[in-house]
């Protein structure tokens, strides 16, 4: 696992921000023709506090390719680089953890709506 934390929204930059996750570590496994694994799947969710098949779904469009989840690992097909996955998951950050008022990630997600424990707004998903 890595060690490294990085933050959930907020100034990327600022070390006191509280609301932080690992920053994504890969291993590749050189079978048929190379798949990457996610070697800190858990500990991504748990620090969103989001589903890692609700991830893993988001991930296969952002990425173009399936992502499946293997023995508590997200695993894709090719060699994708770390910078490329973490990208990615910040993506999924901004549409589905934070809140659009007041941008904490303190939220919790049902199937049609984002509702922020902090501040108590309420915002439609879609798709």
């Amino acid at each position: 696992m890595s060690s490294k934390s990085l933050n959930i929204g907020g100034d990327r930059d600022d070390p006191f921000y509280r609301y932080k996750m690992p920053a994504v570590s890969t291993t590749l496994q050189r079978k048929s023709g190379g798949t990457t694994v996610i070697n800190n799947t858990q500990d991504i969710c748990e620090s969103l506090r989001r589903d890692a098949k609700s991830i893993a779904k988001f991930l296969s469009k952002e990425l173009g390719r399936p992502v499946q989840l293997k023995s508590g690992y997200w695993t894709m097909h090719g060699d994708l680089t770390v910078q490329v996955i973490q990208e990615a998951i910040f993506s999924y950050i901004k549409a589905y953890v934070l809140c659009g008022v007041c941008g904490n990630p303190e939220t919790v997600m049902s199937s049609k709506k984002l509702t922020c424990k902090s501040c108590g707004n309420e915002t439609k998903l879609s798709g």
